[in-house]
């Protein structure tokens, strides 16, 4: 498969959409991102550069995940909100109302979309859906 399609493959993957926050975002603007990141070789059979391993992603959770796996991406993410409560200028803003500070909430929005979908969608999507006991 050559690049260009790769990428509109990619990009159709979540609608267009960002794999981790859902942002939109035009497949110009958008960053292939290595879900499993390349520097961690090949890892229960999944090849690092397949498109299996590939999400859309925009700029900025392209930035902030790096090479992190998205485990680890999860774990800064859910301090983020701590960290940003500390700025003076959040401070002031959240003193006025004009600001609300949430925690994350643990899911990124390809995890939302994947638990929406049924057994049937998530084969044809050749996904395996988490079930929990």
């Amino acid at each position: 498969m050559n690049r260009k399609a790769e990428r509109l493959q990619v990009h159709s993957l979540y609608g267009g959409r960002c794999a981790y926050c859902g942002t939109a975002i035009e497949i110009q603007e958008m960053q292939v991102d290595h879900y499993l990141p390349l520097r961690r070789r090949k890892k229960n059979g999944l090849e690092r550069d397949s498109i299996d391993n590939k999400k859309p992603a925009c700029r900025s959770c392209n930035h902030y995940k790096r090479g992190l796996l998205p485990e680890n991406f999860r774990k800064v993410l859910k301090k983020l909100h701590l960290r940003i409560a500390e700025l003076y200028h959040i401070r002031v803003a959240r003193s006025y109302g004009m600001i609300e500070i949430k925690p994350f909430d643990g899911q990124f929005y390809f995890e939302k979309k994947l638990s929406m979908l049924s057994a049937e969608e998530a084969v044809a999507l050749n996904v395996q859906k988490k079930v929990d006991p």
